[in-house]
């Protein structure tokens, strides 16, 4: 697998900077099968599960890039890497997760991946819309 130089130094800024999650903007995520999927992470994330949301009247797209079970993991963007992904996921587990409940929900944005960073939400399979509408 080749990875660019620039992709790496973005990679170390992001992970150098740690973003917050934002919590409770969308559907539940079975927070165990969001875990399930952090500690299964996939080598690759499918881009081509596409929905879209809508920030006013604008209509944007988003990617449902990874399920399993009750638990989906979308991003605002195309492309971003499966680092940044998993990275950006864990830190809304970890941020997000009602011990109570078992679920979890949110958003955390990539800080340090220059003006347009990603965002990536947990939530489950009817989330798109929630996660993103309001950033």
């Amino acid at each position: 697998m080749f990875v660019s130089k620039v992709a790496l130094a973005v990679l170390a800024v992001a992970l150098a900077n740690p973003a917050r999650a934002v919590c409770g903007i969308t559907d539940d995520a079975s927070a165990g099968d969001c875990q399930h999927l952090l500690d299964n992470f996939p080598a690759t994330l499918n881009f081509g599960s596409k929905c879209h949301y809508f920030v006013g009247a604008i209509s944007h797209d988003a990617f449902n890039v990874a399920c399993y079970g009750g638990c989906c993991i979308y991003s605002d963007q195309n492309g971003v890497s499966v680092d940044l992904v998993k990275q950006a996921a864990q830190t809304t587990l970890d941020g997000c997760q009602d011990s109570q409940t078992g679920t979890v929900n949110g958003r955390t944005t990539v800080s340090g991946d220059g003006s347009n960073p990603p965002s990536i939400c947990l939530s489950n399979g009817n989330g798109c819309g929630g996660c993103f509408h309001n950033e």
